[in-house]
């Protein structure tokens, strides 16, 4: 397995990757008279329909200058100049979800669980036995740690620059209530927090198995 990248290899690769806009093309025509598909551009042709993945900038050219010979066409486009592209889970032994959207080089440790609809930025790192719940926000570079569970739609604030910031870090067997956010957090470490309310500018160090609750007019207390 690649070794995750570090805060100065994560800067170095977003300063430099060249920025691309994803484009997917299927069309229908007389694909023997088609000029050559452009280097870098995936191609898969029948003699009636085609298909194109790759950068819009080389893709658009060469539609116009076949346009006489294509019938009809329908392009997608999903996203614009990008430099980082999703991560490839196809060998990774967890629990990923339809819908989850993860950036290249985050890790991600054995049996997981990723629901739908979790957002996970570049450089992020998540524990092994860790759930990131429904709409749950991992920004650059922010880490769980072993056997946690993120609610629902909470947000663990990241920073990519500088590499001398700190991200939000979980430590292991957290559990953090649905819609909590966080940011300028050092560390939470094995604490169980119901919150429907924002911590901010904090550096939280708990002693272990400390249990933390804020009610609301909707609670009605709270449960070890």
């Amino acid at each position: 397995m690649a070794q995750p990248f570090n805060a100065e290899q994560i800067i170095e690769y977003i300063a430099n990757a060249p920025k691309t806009t994803p484009m997917h093309v299927v069309f229908a025509g007389d694909t023997s008279k088609l000029t050559d598909v452009p280097a870098g551009v995936e191609s898969f042709l029948d003699t009636k329909t085609g298909q194109l993945f790759g950068d819009a900038g080389v893709i658009k050219p060469w539609l116009e200058a076949n346009q006489a010979v294509i019938t009809n066409a329908h392009v997608e486009v999903t996203g614009r100049n990008t430099g980082v592209p999703m991560l490839d889970i196809s060998n990774i032994n967890a629990r990923i979800e339809p819908g989850a959207i993860i950036r290249e080089h985050v890790t991600i440790d054995d049996n997981a669980v990723i629901m739908m609809g979790a957002v996970i930025n570049i450089g992020s790192k998540i524990g092994e036995g860790t759930m990131i719940d429904m709409g749950a926000i991992l920004g650059g570079r922010a880490t769980v740690g072993k056997r946690c569970h993120i609610g629902a739609g909470t947000v663990l604030a990241g920073v990519v620059e500088p590499a001398s910031a700190t991200p939000v870090i979980v430590e292991d067997d957290v559990l953090i209530g649905a819609n909590a956010w966080y940011w300028k957090v050092s560390v939470l470490a094995k604490v169980r927090w119901s919150l429907r309310a924002p911590l901010s500018s904090m550096t939280y160090r708990p002693t272990p198995l400390l249990v933390a609750c804020q009610q609301d007019s909707e609670d009605e207390g709270c449960q070890d």
